[in-house]
């Protein structure tokens, strides 16, 4: 129905939602345990179901940035090199800036912060660096750190957390 779902209406979506509605509470925290791993998902309905009341339509980045007030976590995600997320549409501006658009392409790889990319990253000697593409907010850094730890011991076979975030160049 993701594809598809402007060819049913809404009564018919609404009662389908309720069908595979564990499938896809399974799907989304599956790739998404860690940013949920704090939130009620109940209350995050409830909070999306008011928000959504006035039925004025609103996207994803809207919508995401509405509730981004009730609960105002940082949301980092490292990608890979030639990551499908950036290269798989011909318009890119709603991931990435046009000025970096050519970071994906030259292999390098993205760090998503709140879906967008934000910084760059490599591993070196058992360190993941971080390379602003911005200036990072205070809770930006420490999410990103915080975050790219986890992938330093992936890279590591557990041997080190090491993480270094550069300074945005003034």
């Amino acid at each position: 129905m993701r594809r598809t779902v402007h060819l049913v209406t809404a009564d018919d979506a609404l009662a389908w939602r309720a069908r595979h509605d564990a499938m896809l509470r399974q799907r989304v925290l599956g790739e998404y345990h860690r940013e949920f791993d704090r939130v009620d998902l109940d209350e995050l309905a409830t909070a999306a179901r008011a928000v959504l009341a006035d039925e004025r339509p609103r996207t994803m980045p809207e919508l995401g940035r509405t509730l981004n007030a009730h609960w105002p976590a940082v949301g980092p995600r490292a990608l890979p090199a030639f990551d499908n997320a950036i290269l798989g549409y011909h318009d890119r501006s709603r991931i990435i800036d046009h000025a970096h658009r050519g970071l994906s392409v030259a292999g390098e790889r993205g760090v998503l912060v709140d879906g967008r990319v934000t910084a760059t990253w490599t591993a070196e000697a058992g360190t993941v660096i971080i390379a602003p593409l911005r200036r990072l907010s205070r809770a930006e850094h420490t999410a990103v750190a915080e975050q790219e730890r986890e992938l330093a011991l992936f890279l590591s076979d557990d041997d080190s957390d090491r993480v270094q975030v550069a300074a945005f160049p003034r």
